[in-house]
């Protein structure tokens, strides 16, 4: 089961429900002040799934209100994008000085660096909601979302890009399977995917985010392509440029504003992704060099040196050690 209940208050008196929630989720997500009317009997539990880089909680609990003032961030931020899908009830949110509600199905994505209140509320006082948890160097969006005035969103969850997300996360909060650990790295993965092409469609469907917003966007879009092209051995910043119908030196330009190249985040990308699949055991029957081939480093020689270089141990020897210890 990839959702794995951890915590739940019944397994506490009545008087310290309400603390020992606070405390568990100061932990499991970021530090904040709460507020609630039931705070005298809470019930609530969480699950949470560690999916690689990729953080997924699902929580139930009474309404409450959740406070992230500057002084909570100063002393502790994990620079996180949070991703909040409302299962059961409703929520007010209000960060950088824009207001969402958000009912059951919504997508809420806000940023842990940026102070936020938010309020949950439900007819039957039980509330219920995903969220996910992604550092922020996998979304490729500017160093200040909010003053960019991309974030936080709203994101719609009915249809699309959107609702294939929504029924990924839906799927992992009730399917009862069991996951190796390489699913779960590639699930993560996943959702990942699909939040940053989320992201980049409804900023494209926007035509009044100001020009810096727009070069965010199409930064998000030539990062999804280039994932899904990793296996060909041809791409390129030229040929990248090309496909997103923009000169090399812009395309350039929107890479060396966060510290990259193109060639260089390709050349990451899949060493990570051979590095990922060398230590799955579904891959332990396929050659090193097969496996460099399949994410467009065909050359063995070159890749035996970039994978050392990147990781500071040779692809085998690298295999050996996580395969067997």
């Amino acid at each position: 089961m990839a959702i794995e209940t951890i915590f739940s208050t019944n397994n506490l008196p009545a008087p310290q429900r309400y603390d020992g929630w606070c405390e568990l989720t100061a932990k499991t997500h970021v530090p904040t002040l709460f507020t609630s009317e039931y705070a005298s009997d809470f019930r609530a539990r969480l699950g949470m799934a560690d999916l690689g880089s990729v953080q997924i909680t699902a929580l139930t609990h009474p309404p409450l209100t959740t406070h992230r003032p500057s002084r909570l961030i100063r002393r502790s931020d994990p620079e996180m994008y949070v991703l909040g899908m409302i299962r059961r009830g409703n929520a007010r949110f209000s960060q950088a000085d824009r207001n969402f509600v958000a009912a059951e199905g919504d997508l809420l994505l806000y940023d842990t660096s940026q102070p936020f209140v938010g309020e949950t509320h439900a007819q039957d006082s039980t509330c219920s909601e995903v969220t996910v948890h992604v550092p922020k160097a996998l979304l490729p969006l500017p160093p200040d979302p909010a003053a960019n005035g991309i974030m936080p969103a709203l994101l719609p969850g009915t249809a699309g890009i959107g609702g294939l997300l929504k029924g990924v996360l839906q799927h992992l909060i009730t399917d009862t399977s069991p996951l190796r650990p390489a699913d779960t790295v590639r699930i993560g993965g996943v959702v990942v995917d699909l939040l940053t092409s989320l992201v980049a469609h409804e900023l494209e469907a926007d035509t009044h985010l100001p020009p810096e917003t727009r070069e965010a966007t199409l930064g998000m879009q030539i990062h999804a392509f280039i994932e899904r092209h990793l296996s060909d051995p041809l791409l390129s910043p030229s040929t990248i440029a090309e496909a997103h119908h923009v000169s090399i030196r812009y395309a350039q330009r929107i890479f060396q504003r966060q510290g990259r190249t193109i060639s260089g985040w390709i050349r990451e990308r899949r060493l990570d992704h051979c590095r990922r699949d060398l230590a799955d055991p579904a891959h332990a029957s396929q050659p090193v060099h097969a496996i460099a081939a399949r994410w467009g480093l065909p050359h063995p020689q070159h890749f035996s040196r970039a994978f050392k270089r990147a990781y500071g141990i040779a692809p085998q020897d690298y295999r050996h050690m996580t395969l067997h210890g």
